[in-house]
């Protein structure tokens, strides 16, 4: 699991904007972090 983690993460690169969404039943939750990535 650990070794496919690194694989998609490398994909995004070292530097760039991150949005995630989370899809719960009742709610959808959104995280998104600056380019620097060093709040999510």
């Amino acid at each position: 699991m650990a070794q496919e983690f690194e694989q998609q993460a490398s994909a995004f690169g070292v530097q760039g904007a991150l949005i995630a969404l989370d899809i719960g039943e009742k709610t959808i939750g959104v995280a998104a972090c600056p380019p620097e990535r060093t709040v999510a």
